[in-house]
């Protein structure tokens, strides 16, 4: 039972090992960086924010309403609010109100705060956009490197085990008599060798691997593999025509150079916005007021208290007239508010004259921030002709080298397959034959880095081309 039980979790562990690793392709890693990088998040919430500006400034141009609800105590002597007449009783009073503004010129500063957030949304997805293509390029050198790798490490593995093939026919033949001891442990020597270099580059795909997760985010403890591609010779040839194509009709198309030009545009409407700040602004306002008080009173009739007299009548008889005792009930709530409703509908005209000239220095600020937006466009252009520039001359260089490494690999195998021969029959020392071996590595290695260092740059300069990344 016991050893059923240690299979079955020894089974478990396997499994959840085998899911806990996940194959990518560069597509997929492209979309994940995407999804998950940090950097790319904190421009996502800019645009989100951006996005919420502009609603808020649209928003602006609609009228605004706001009510108001008041219950006070007077004391003392006060003015009845209900009939205007002093009172020194103990009074509770309601006010209520309900005001409305709506803005019918005011330098059009509203219409260009709206323009400048709308610029500023449209800078912000371009950046976005920027940061993503450095996202898929970068993720595609690290793909690259970790492809290269692998190859690296095939070679070694084919290596070392021609290695130990020769190691092993050297035992046959020490057995044999044929050859001396030497051989066999300049074989040895020789599997130690290939086996530190297979070591080597096994060591450099793990810490690739390790930037890979870092940088797109990835869970460090999770395994991750990348899917390989069969990477084909590049066939296609870039020309300074090329080169030139970009800076005559892609430049202003680039993601950055396109951000930085929307950006000026947004402070471009910004200055117009603090200029119409010194106009005058024509508002059209209204309300309506109802007012309650506990002293409300409304007359209900009167009683005859008692009689007197209001004078004689030419025959000296008196005229005699009651006197009368008016009766007031307390008014309801509802009446009150409804005898007390008012409203008013008005325009008003501001004109400025003097604020201590905070708006002049509003609009001095603004224009440098409009210069420096436009010397940060120049910049934005100048910076990617230099990397558009930079992009084709490292591919230029990678492409000539790549051919030269090329041409040295298949010089170092044929004096490798020479000098392999001579060491076979004795006549060629180890230290030659080690040198010549030590050499094929060097070179292979170098025609493998060239390659992918072309690739990459390649793909660099088309995406200045305005292709997308892929291999």
């Amino acid at each position: 039972m016991r050893v059923v039980f240690l299979i079955s979790v020894l089974m478990m562990l396997s499994c959840s090992g085998i899911s806990a690793q996940e194959t990518m392709s560069l597509p997929q890693l492209i979309s994940y960086a995407h999804s998950h990088n940090l950097t790319l998040q904190r421009g996502q919430n800019q645009l989100i924010g951006a996005n919420y500006d502009l609603q808020r400034t649209r928003a602006n141009l609609l009228p605004t309403l706001n009510g108001s609800a008041s219950h006070n105590y007077n004391f003392g002597r006060s003015i009845d609010r209900t009939t205007n007449q002093y009172s020194t009783q103990t009074l509770q009073n309601n006010y209520f109100s309900l005001n409305s503004d709506v803005i019918l010129f005011g330098g059009l500063q509203k219409i260009n705060q709206i323009r400048q957030a709308q610029w500023t949304k449209t800078s912000d997805i371009d950046n976005v956009q920027r940061i993503k293509d450095d996202i898929s390029l970068t993720v595609a050198n690290y793909y690259l490197q970790i492809l290269l790798a692998m190859e690296r490490e095939k070679q070694l593995n084919n290596q070392l085990e021609r290695t130990r093939a020769v190691a092993s026919r050297n035992k046959v033949l020490y057995n044999a008599g044929a050859v001396a001891q030497t051989k066999i442990l300049e074989s040895d020597a020789q599997i130690a060798t290939d086996e530190v270099n297979l070591i080597d580059v096994q060591n450099q795909m793990n810490n690739t691997y390790l930037q890979l997760k870092q940088y797109i985010n990835y869970d460090l403890e999770k395994k991750l593999i990348v899917e390989p591609v069969a990477i084909s010779e590049p066939t296609v040839v870039y020309t300074e025509a090329d080169r030139d194509k970009v800076f005559a009709e892609r430049i202003k198309e680039i993601p950055a150079v396109k951000s930085a030009a929307e950006a000026s545009k947004s402070y471009e409407y910004a200055l117009k916005s603090y200029i119409g700040s010194r106009l005058p602004s024509l508002h059209l306002n209204g309300s309506v007021t109802s007012v309650y008080s506990s002293a409300g009173r409304s007359y209900e009739g009167a009683n005859i208290t008692n009689y007197q007299t209001i004078g004689y009548t030419s025959s000296g008889e008196s005229v005699i007239s009651p006197v009368l005792t008016p009766i007031f009930a307390n008014t309801p709530f509802n009446t009150q508010l409804k005898n007390n409703f008012g409203q008013s509908l008005g325009l008003t005209l501001s004109i400025p004259i003097l604020n201590n000239f905070q708006s002049r220095y509003s609009i001095q600020q603004s224009r440098i921030a409009l210069d420096n937006s436009n010397v940060g466009v120049r910049e934005a252009e100048l910076k990617a002709k230099y990397d558009a520039s930079l992009a084709f001359q490292n591919m230029q260089q990678s492409r000539r080298k790549y051919m030269a490494a090329q041409t040295k690999r298949k010089s170092q195998e044929a004096l490798y397959s020479n000098t392999e021969k001579s060491y076979q029959a004795g006549i060629t020392s180890y230290f030659d034959y080690n040198t010549s071996k030590s050499n094929l590595n060097t070179s292979q290695s170098e025609e493998l880095q060239s390659k992918f260092e072309y690739i990459f740059q390649m793909k660099t300069f088309e995406y200045y081309l305005g292709k997308g990344i892929s291999l």
